[in-house]
This record gives structure tokens, C-alpha cells and sequence, in this order.
């Protein structure tokens, strides 16, 4: 199946007053989708901050953010889309639930990372007091004081 159709709830941000209606609201929803309803308050105009509309979506498809609305006099300006919930769409499996980056399907890429080499000074001889200490210990030998270098285990590997 290569597309889905996924019913989703927007809300319209800022609607303008004259584009309040059903038909205004209809042709902007139409835009992302095929429009279902408004919900209550949105028909009754109770909340004028925002217009909330459900739409079919047909998936996969670009959700945009905003849409350029042409007005009658020739004005155009951007109304910003809101998204309640955004589908999270597997290109994998051509479905909705998660996306590409956390599919567990998903390809394989292997890059090439060096690795990193680091040289490590040999113990002097002769000095007083400087006893030969292995590599990834202090001087002290005390449990669970160990130093690493960087780029090394414990065991000096």
C-alpha cells in the first residue's frame, strides 16, 4: 500500500474575520486535505483564536506550515497551520506509527571512523623510587583508582 488516508485535526491560528465561514474555512482545510467538520466552538464562533477543522490526509504528503491566501482585493498574506497531532510516517513499511529514523528496518549505513592512536611514554629506568607501573594504573595501585587514557580500555587495549 502506498498511501494512507489519516485523518488529522489542524487548527488555523489567527483566522481573518471574513474567511470565518464555512465555505472560507472549507477552501483553506481543502488545501491540506479533504475537510470533515469543525468542531463546535469553532462552528459557533465561541473561540476566536483559532478555527479547528478535522481533514482526510492522504499519506505520504508534504504537511505544510503555512498557506499564501489570495484576498478579494488582491492582498495576500500567510495563514499559519497548526497540527495536533502529525503523523509520523515509515517510508520503510508505508505506514503511519513511526518514522524513518527509528525504524528498526531501516538500511544499514556503515561509515569508515578512524580510530584513535595515542602513544603512550616508556618508563624510566633507573630513577630512584620509579617502579615499572602497567599501563592503565597509577602509582598508588589503589582498587578502583585506575587511570585510562583516553582512547583506551582498562586493560590497555
Amino acid at each position: 500500500m502506498d498511501e494512507c488516508i489519516y485523518p488529522m485535526w489542524i487548527q488555523l491560528p489567527a483566522l481573518k474575520l471574513n474567511l470565518w465561514n464555512e465555505k472560507g474555512i472549507s477552501k483553506i482545510a481543502s488545501l491540506i486535505g479533504r475537510p470533515i467538520a469543525t468542531d463546535k466552538l469553532t462552528a459557533n464562533r465561541q473561540r476566536l483564536a483559532y478555527a479547528r477543522v478535522l481533514v482526510e490526509v492522504k499519506l505520504p504528503t508534504s504537511l505544510p506550515d503555512q498557506i499564501v491566501i489570495n484576498s478579494p482585493n488582491g492582498r495576500k498574506f500567510n495563514q499559519k497551520i497548526v497540527y495536533e497531532l502529525k503523523p509520523r510516517w515509515c517510508e520503510h513499511y508505508k505506514q503511519v506509527g513511526h518514522d524513518l529514523l527509528k525504524c528498526k528496518k531501516k538500511p544499514m549505513v556503515q561509515r569508515w571512523m578512524p580510530t584513535l592512536v595515542q602513544t603512550v611514554a616508556a618508563p624510566t629506568v633507573g630513577t630512584v623510587g620509579a617502579e615499572h607501573v602497567p599501563n592503565g594504573y597509577n602509582r598508588v595501585g589503589t582498587v578502583g583508582a585506575e587511570h585510562v587514557p583516553n582512547g583506551y580500555n582498562r586493560w590497555g587495549c
